[in-house]
């Protein structure tokens, strides 16, 4: 990397110019050597050789000189190569040592920073120590206070103890005598139940009102097979509402669909009145085939006429509204089943004593 090129390119110049000017005096001191000894025109050519000798010999140096001149020039091409990487590392190893002492700035700054952190951490953990130390000495005074309170506590649960074993027999002799007493007393617990129960049977019996001819039956609960899960609300409440603007709804899944009106007793039942769920469009007809039975029983069913009903022509409330006489039947509510299994839709519901 300390070559310095240009110098050994001038002293590569000076040699081959010295190579030139000893050939070229060489062939002087022939020719001069050969006038000079007066030689015949015989030596002439002998001369002539020599002398081309001589200039082969000078063609030989000439041409060394120039290998020569092509190594040196090769070798400062070289150096310069050796020179610009030699640079390029001196620049690399500055940046390093500026990248260095960067990093050591930065240190020696976060530790600084470090040890301030630290110092300050002591000091706040040292107050904590000492306040952590009153904190045990005052707590050390209240565990003395507390031992001295439970040894007096011990000497009064002794005395309790003591008197609670002379309750003991006491309280045993007092059990025995209640159970026989509380055994007394569901006996005849259970015979005033029984006798209680058997009046309000009675009692019940004498409350059932037999209702007027035409009278409507409120329903005591109304049950659906299914409700579509729409954003509007199609509850079976909908059908005893007293509201035409609500109705029922249920899902059509393939199997029979149906609609439960329950008494809160039973009852016989004359005509029931039903509005059609549609009153327009091309579903007014999805109760036809509506078939009606009173519930005599959970199984038990007598069934209204017309034992199916049929869907009429009239888009309007009048037109949809359709009245099932059931003869009197008595039963605990009435059933209304839909066999095809399609929607189940109603508007009202009302069913009317016998």
């Amino acid at each position: 990397s300390g070559i310095n090129a240009e110098y050994w390119k001038q002293w590569y110049q000076r040699r081959v110019r010295g190579l030139f000017c000893t050939m070229i005096f060489i062939t002087f001191l022939a020719v001069l050597s050969g006038i000079l000894a007066e030689e015949t025109p015989s030596d002439v050519s002998s001369l002539s050789r020599r002398s081309d000798n001589h200039l082969a010999a000078c063609q030989l140096i000439r041409d060394e000189a120039q290998e020569i001149r092509s190594e040196a020039y090769t070798a400062i091409d070289k150096a310069d190569t050796i020179r610009e990487q030699a640079y390029r590392a001196k620049d690399e190893a500055f940046e390093m040592k500026e990248d260095a002492m960067g990093t050591r700035l930065a240190l020696e700054q976060a530790l600084v920073e470090s040890l301030v952190l630290m110092k300050s951490q002591n000091a706040a953990t040292s107050l904590y120590i000492q306040e952590m130390r009153s904190s045990l000495a005052t707590v050390t005074t209240k565990l003395e206070l507390l031992e001295r309170e439970m040894q007096r506590v011990q000497g009064e649960v002794a005395d309790v103890n003591s008197a609670l074993g002379q309750s003991t027999t006491r309280l045993e002799l007092i059990n025995s005598a209640m159970e026989q007493s509380a055994e007394d007393i569901e006996d005849r617990i259970d015979e005033k139940t029984q006798e209680i129960s058997d009046k309000l049977s009675k009692l019940d019996s004498l409350l059932v009102r037999k209702r007027e001819s035409g009278e409507l039956i409120p329903a005591d609960r109304v049950e659906q097979s299914s409700t579509h899960p729409s954003t509007a609300y199609y509850g079976p409440e909908n059908a005893v509402d007293g509201n035409v603007g609500t109705q029922t709804h249920t899902l059509s899944d393939g199997q029979p669909q149906w609609f439960k009106y329950f008494f809160s007793q039973e009852e016989q039942v004359g005509q029931i009145k039903i509005i059609n769920g549609k009153i327009s469009g091309p579903n007014i007809h999805r109760l036809n085939g509506l078939k009606v039975a009173v519930m005599a029983s959970g199984t038990h069913k007598q069934t209204c006429q017309p034992e199916r009903l049929v869907i009429r022509e009239g888009e309007n409330i009048l037109s949809q509204t359709y009245y099932i006489s059931c003869n009197g039947n008595r039963g605990i509510g009435v059933e209304f089943l839909l066999p095809s299994g399609t929607y189940l839709e109603f508007r009202e519901i009302e069913v009317y004593a016998s």
